[in-house]
C-alpha cells in the first residue's frame, strides 16, 4: 500500500504533471539468473521473506485526456524509484545484473471517482529510472443515485477548463442515470450548450451582424448570422447563443433565440444581436409590400454649396412601382466623386469638406443608382465685428492664411460678438443695445451675407451683451454681459427665439467659451482680473457651480478661446495671450503661461480657431488688426504670428471672429 500526491502545471489538455509517491511493498522469494558477456554468472536474489520494505518515488509525465468510452486520461513519463537494500547471494564472475521486472498496479483518485492502472516498466532491485504509463477509468456518467416516487432533485455542475462540441455526440452531453436501471446505459442525455472550443483566456473583442442590409417583402422571411471575435483571433458563430431583437417590431419580428426575422409589414429594420456584453445591429432592411417593385432611387439635395471643413447629409429616396417611397439613406451605399474635395461616409451618405472644388454625390440601393448634381466646396469665411462702425466684415481665408475679399455688412448698434449655427443657416449678433442686445438673423446660402436680423427675444436689462457661442448640439445659447449677470438661452428649434435664464457673478465678463465635450463655460471677467469656470447642466444646458478656474497671469481680459484641452485669455493689459491647460476631471485650469507667441499684439480681444484647429486668429481692438499665429499640437503654444488683415482693411475696433 502506498500514497501519492500530484500537481498540475496548467489547465491546458495536455498538461506537465509531477508526482511524489511513498509507502510499503511487499516481495516473495525467487530466484533468477543471467548471463552476462557470454559467460555464465550466478545468482541467487533472496529478499527477507514477505518483509514489506520501504518505497520513494517521483514521476515526472504528461497527463492526457482521453474520449474514450471508459478510458478518461493517459499519463506518460519517467519515474524514480528507490528501494531500502536486498541480499544478494551468487558467484559472481564478471559483474552482477541487477533484477528487472515489470511492475503492475491500481489506485484509485478520489476527487475525480476515477481507478487507476499503472505499469512501471524495468523496474530494479534498489534504485532506478523507468518509464511509466498510467490510464484512468472513469464511470460513463460520473456518480448515480436512485430517486424515490416524488422526489425530485437540482443537479449542479462546475465545468472548467476546455470543452469541444464541434459534433454533437453522448460524449458531449449531460447523461443522467434513471432509478431502477443496472447500469447507466438506460439513461438520458442531455445536451450541453457549448458552441466549440473557446480558449480560457481568451476574452470576447468584438461582435457582427450579418447580412449588414438587404430589401424585403411582407411575408419573407431573413436568417440573421451573429459572429463573435476573440482575442486569440478565433471567429466563432454564436447566432444560437446571442439574444435577437427587432428595432421595428411592426415590420418585422425576430426570434430571440435563432436570429431568425419574418417581415410583417412595410418599412425599415433593424436586427440587433446581444452577446455577452456586446451589442451589434444591421444596418436597415427594407421591406415593401407584394408585389412592389424598385423602380427609381433620387438624392437630396440635388445641388448646392458647403464652407470649408462643414458637413453635409444626403438622403436617398427609394420609389416602388405600388407608388410607396422610402428613405433609404442608411441603407444605400455612398460615396464621393471627389474624396480630395470631401469625404463621404460610405453607410450614412454624410459628406465633410476637406479642401476646395466641386464633387458629386453618388447612392446606391438594390439595382438602382443615383446622384447629385454638383456640389461646390468654398473657402471658409471669416465673420468680424466692428465696434467701432457698427458693422460685420465677411472676409474670405486664402490658403496661405490670409483674409482677403472682404465685405461689409452695416446696421447693427456696437456689435460685440457673433456665432452661427452648425447647419449655417442662422446667426446671432450681440450688440450694446437696450431694445435689441441679441439679434437673430438668416444666412444667405450662397454669398454667406448675414441678413434679414430681427430680435432675438433676449431680454433687458441687463443689456450689454458681449460674447456669445452656442453648444454643439443647437440648443443653448451663452453669452457674457457687461453686467454682473451672465445666461444660458435655450433656443427655440421653430423659430431660432431665445429664452434665457440669468446667474448673477460678481464681475464684468467678456469673453465665454466652451470646452470641447460641452461640459463647462468659460466666462473672462475683465473688472477681477479671473475666468470663471461653470458647470453646464446636461439635461437643460443651464449653468451653475460657477468658481474661480484658478487661471493666473491675467490682466483686463477682452476675451478668451478653447482648442483642445487648452484655455487662451487675451489680456489688454500687457498685449499679451495666457495659455492655461484644462483639467479634464474638474474644468478647472492650470500651468498658465504665455502663450510663446510674444508681444504681438494690441489690446487681443476673443482668440477664434481654424476647423482643424492648426491657426488662432487674434482680432487686435486698439490697431485694427488681425494677428494670424501657428498652433503647436504638441503644447498648444502659439508661435510665428503675422498679420492675416492689416490695419487698411477697413476694420473699425474688431471685437470677435468667427470662422464658418
Amino acid at each position: 500500500m502506498f500514497f501519492s500526491a500530484y500537481a498540475a502545471a496548467s489547465n491546458t489538455k495536455i498538461r506537465p504533471k509531477l508526482t511524489l509517491t511513498t509507502g510499503q511493498v511487499k516481495f516473495n522469494n525467487f530466484k533468477t539468473h543471467s548471463r552476462i558477456f557470454n559467460e555464465l554468472c550466478f545468482y541467487q536474489y533472496v529478499p527477507e521473506a514477505q518483509r514489506m520494505h520501504t518505497l520513494t518515488g517521483v514521476n515526472i509525465g504528461m497527463e492526457i485526456p482521453l474520449k474514450l468510452p471508459y478510458v478518461r486520461s493517459l499519463e506518460l513519463g519517467l519515474g524514480y524509484y528507490n528501494f531500502n537494500k536486498h541480499l544478494v547471494e551468487g558467484r559472481l564472475i564478471q559483474g552482477i545484473d541487477r533484477l528487472s521486472a515489470s511492475s503492475y498496479d491500481y489506485h484509485y483518485r478520489v476527487k475525480s471517482q476515477q481507478l487507476m492502472l499503472e505499469s512501471k516498466l524495468f523496474l530494479q532491485i534498489h534504485h532506478s529510472i523507468l518509464p511509466y504509463a498510467i490510464a484512468g477509468l472513469g464511470n460513463a456518467c460520473g456518480r448515480t443515485f436512485t430517486l424515490l416516487p416524488q422526489q425530485s432533485c437540482v443537479l449542479e455542475l462546475d465545468i472548467t477548463g476546455l470543452v469541444d462540441s464541434f459534433a454533437p455526440n453522448p460524449r458531449d452531453h449531460l447523461f443522467v442515470c434513471l432509478p431502477g436501471c443496472p447500469s447507466c446505459c438506460n439513461g438520458t442525455f442531455y445536451p450541453l450548450n457549448i458552441s466549440r472550443e473557446i480558449p480560457p483566456f481568451s476574452m470576447l473583442v468584438s461582435l457582427t451582424v450579418t447580412p449588414k442590409t438587404g430589401t424585403l417583402t411582407v411575408g419573407e422571411r431573413q436568417q440573421f448570422t451573429a459572429t463573435a471575435a476573440y482575442s486569440d483571433g478565433s471567429i466563432i458563430d454564436v447566432t444560437s447563443l446571442a439574444n435577437w431583437s427587432s428595432s421595428n417590431a411592426s415590420v418585422a419580428i425576430i426570434d430571440a433565440n435563432s436570429g431568425l426575422a419574418t417581415a410583417t409589414g412595410a418599412g425599415m429594420f433593424q436586427a440587433s444581436a446581444t452577446f455577452g456584453d456586446l451589442r451589434a445591429s444591421s444596418q436597415n432592411f427594407v421591406v415593401t409590400q407584394v408585389p412592389a417593385i424598385l423602380v427609381s432611387l433620387r438624392i437630396e439635395p440635388t445641388q448646392g454649396f458647403m464652407t470649408l471643413g462643414d458637413s453635409q447629409p444626403f438622403q436617398a429616396i427609394a420609389t416602388y412601382s405600388n407608388g410607396t417611397t422610402l428613405d433609404v439613406t442608411s441603407a444605400s451605399v455612398w460615396s464621393s466623386s471627389n474624396e480630395n474635395v470631401a469625404t463621404m461616409n460610405i453607410n450614412t451618405g454624410v459628406a465633410t469638406a476637406i479642401n476646395t472644388g466641386q464633387f458629386v454625390a453618388t447612392a446606391v440601393f438594390g439595382n438602382q443608382t443615383a446622384s447629385s448634381n454638383i456640389f461646390t466646396v468654398r473657402a471658409q469665411i471669416a465673420y468680424i465685428t466692428n465696434f467701432g462702425d457698427n458693422s460685420i466684415s465677411q472676409c474670405q481665408i486664402a490658403s496661405n492664411g490670409i483674409l482677403q475679399n472682404c465685405t461689409k455688412s452695416f446696421g447693427y448698434s456696437q456689435p460685440e460678438g457673433v456665432v452661427l449655427t452648425a447647419n449655417a443657416k442662422t446667426a446671432y449678433i450681440s450688440q450694446n443695445s437696450a431694445s435689441q442686445p441679441i439679434r437673430l438673423c438668416s444666412v444667405n446660402n450662397i454669398t454667406g451675407m448675414i441678413q434679414n436680423c430681427t430680435n432675438s427675444g433676449y431680454l433687458s436689462p441687463p443689456s450689454s451683451p458681449q460674447g456669445i457661442t452656442i453648444n454643439k448640439a443647437n440648443t443653448v445659447l451663452y453669452a457674457s454681459n457687461f453686467t454682473n449677470v451672465i445666461r444660458s438661452c435655450a433656443i427655440n428649434p421653430g423659430n431660432g427665439t431665445l429664452n434665457c435664464t440669468s446667474v448673477n457673478v460678481n464681475g464684468r465678463t467678456t469673453g465665454v467659451a466652451l470646452n470641447d465635450t460641452n461640459e463647462y463655460a468659460y466666462f473672462s471677467d475683465f473688472e477681477n482680473n479671473v475666468v470663471l469656470r461653470c458647470l453646464i447642466n446636461q439635461n437643460s444646458g443651464g449653468l451653475q457651480n460657477c468658481i474661480n478656474s484658478n487661471a493666473s497671469n491675467v490682466s483686463s481680459s477682452d476675451g478668451i478661446g478653447i482648442n483642445n484641452n487648452y484655455l487662451y485669455i487675451g489680456s489688454s493689459t500687457g498685449n499679451r495671450i495666457t495659455k492655461c491647460n484644462i483639467i479634464a476631471e474638474t474644468g478647472l485650469v492650470e500651468n498658465c503661461v504665455d502663450s510663446g507667441a510674444g508681444a504681438v499684439f494690441s489690446r487681443p480681444q476673443n482668440i477664434a480657431f481654424t476647423f482643424n484647429k492648426n491657426f488662432a486668429y487674434v482680432p487686435n481692438r486698439s490697431n485694427n488688426t488681425i494677428s494670424y499665429c501657428a498652433v503647436s499640437s504638441v503644447d498648444g503654444s502659439l508661435s510665428n504670428c503675422v498679420l492675416a488683415l492689416g490695419a487698411n482693411s477697413g476694420l473699425s475696433e474688431p471685437t470677435a471672429m468667427l470662422f464658418k
